[in-house]
């Protein structure tokens, strides 16, 4: 099962061509013969999508959308398949086990550039959703404003009866009767109306929390521009730690106590958290610089499926929209009827049991051990144990999202076909986080030595030349310590990809290979 996780290509950082002669005597014009440069970073090769493992029915979908929006495939997916968590996750949990049950909710994570047609996925797989929330918000309109002036005049009521029995104590009077009448009227407090939210993009932790508490407690944070939520408020300063706890405990569907200092403090009690970001490569790199050891010590990262698909731009001609779309209407047919279960809800969601079949739960129990078996030193998963130690529990989640959809029932038996396509889908996910984490745990040496070369080729143009001074690239590039600098040099000296030579006996001159510049050769 880990041959696909440990074959490797190679990497390399942009490249740009000399503009313009050198403009500081630090800076030098050179050529000799180099070699074919070697890799410098290596990565875990890209595996195609398992288009195959998808459920029939979520598998049209996919490919129906994927014909005519021409997103990655495995994009399109993700993104079905985290819109159908957010509906899911209200009607059905999973048990893996005795004692192991847990959510079918979903942290995905979609890694891409600009212009990749994110926010065309998700207006597409949350429309069902948001259609939804509308029509609910129409239809409770008139009950919502009848409800409210209800509450108005028992709240005026009760101001009125405290009123009374403060007056009474004030004046030496019984204040029994007040009081009988107050314990009565507290019994008649109307219950609220509850409007569906389910569906939140730009939002702090506290807003998302609150609103789970006080609006509905079933939702999804599904935003296209994963960088506002990422780099938001909430995910900075002394409070990223504790906005991490709580999404990761809202992801178990823990009990969470939260504390406030200028309000009453409240309890997140049966709720459930769907979580769908998108995300450019920049930002997304840019969270785990700014949070450090903690988005990933965490466990945060741990709990999302990774998607950081190869790009199809470039390739998508004009393609008219097909007149008929039978795949997806079924798809939003399904969550209709999955969302209108949910109606009703007054204080916390009542999702039904579904359990492993037989045949689901060996299917389980090999992957989880397979999986086991490589988090050990030298294993395949190693320096991905985090994320690996939590597949396993996502895919029961997914085996249950597909069981639902496809049966349309949140209770009975997960089959064993259901099991196997999670499998398979949360191992491709696996790889993905081998295959993105991967480069950011290479030896020090080699992170300089990247660092160092990527920034001798993308100032190529601002300074004219790649031949600098071992000097100038100490005293302005970024691997200034000269111990890291020699190192750095060592490494790309191994590989050809830069060479030191004497300009004079007391100066030294770096060199880029050519090659790098002119064939963009990694």
């Amino acid at each position: 099962m880990v041959d696909n996780m440990t074959s490797s290509e190679l990497d390399s950082p942009s490249i740009s061509r000399p503009a313009k002669k050198p403009s500081s005597p630090d800076m030098v014009s050179a050529s000799s013969a180099w070699p074919v440069p070697q890799s410098l970073v290596t990565k875990t090769k890209t595996v195609p999508y398992p288009l195959d493992a998808l459920p029939n029915n979520l598998r049209l979908v996919v490919e129906e959308v994927g014909n005519f929006v021409k997103a990655p495939s495995p994009m399109v997916a993700t993104c079905a398949i985290t819109a159908l968590a957010v509906v899911i996750q209200g009607v059905a949990d999973v048990r893996r086990a005795s004692k192991l049950e847990g959510p079918s909710s979903l942290f995905s994570l979609i890694i891409a550039d600009s212009g990749e047609r994110k926010s065309t996925l998700d207006n597409f797989f949350s429309k069902a959703i948001r259609t939804y929330e509308n029509d609910e918000r129409d239809r409770l309109a008139e009950s919502v404003r009848e409800n409210h002036a209800a509450i108005a005049a028992w709240k005026a009521k009760r101001e009125g009866l405290l009123a009374a029995i403060k007056e009474a104590g004030k004046n030496g009077k019984s204040t029994v009767d007040f009081e009988a009448k107050m314990r009565d009227h507290e019994k008649r407090e109307p219950a609220r109306i509850m409007v569906p939210r389910m569906t939140y993009s730009d939002v702090t932790s506290e807003a998302l929390a609150w609103g789970l508490h006080d609006t509905w407690p079933t939702a999804g944070l599904l935003s296209s521009e994963g960088g506002t939520v990422l780099g938001g408020h909430s995910m900075g300063g002394d409070s990223v730690l504790r906005n991490l706890a709580l999404l990761n405990q809202l992801w178990g569907a823990e009990t969470v106590q939260i504390d406030r200092r200028t309000a009453p403090p409240y309890a997140l009690k049966d709720v459930r958290l769907t979580v769908g970001l998108q995300v450019q490569e920049s930002a997304f790199r840019s969270f785990l610089e700014k949070t450090g050891n903690l988005a990933r010590g965490s466990g945060f990262m741990a709990r999302f499926l990774i998607c950081w698909p190869e790009s199809t731009q470039g390739s998508r001609t004009f393609k008219e929209a097909p007149a008929t779309w039978p795949a997806f209407a079924g798809y939003n047919e399904r969550m209709t009827e999955l969302l209108q279960r949910q109606r009703g809800i007054v204080k916390g969601v009542s999702p039904g049991m579904v359990d492993f079949s037989n045949d689901a739960k060996k299917l389980w129990i090999k992957f989880h051990d397979s999986v086991e078996g490589e988090l050990a030193s030298g294993g395949g998963l190693f320096d991905v144990r985090d994320v690996a130690s939590k597949i396993a529990d996502n895919a029961a989640r997914l085996a249950v999202i597909f069981h639902v959809f496809e049966t349309g029932s949140p209770v009975g038996l997960i089959s064993g076909q259901h099991m196997s396509c999670a499998g398979r889908i949360s191992y491709w996910h696996l790889n993905e986080s081998k295959r993105f984490f991967g480069g950011l745990v290479q030896p020090q040496e080699i992170t300089n030595a990247a660092r160092l070369e990527a920034w001798l080729i993308s100032g190529n143009e601002k300074r004219g030349t790649t031949l600098l001074t071992r000097r100038y690239a100490q005293q302005y590039g970024p691997v200034r310590e000269s111990k890291r600098l020699e190192e750095a040099l060592l490494v790309l000296t191994d590989l050809g990809r830069a060479k030191e030579s004497s300009l004079t006996p007391y100066q030294k001159v770096i060199m880029v290979n050519p090659a790098l510049l002119d064939k963009g050769t990694s």
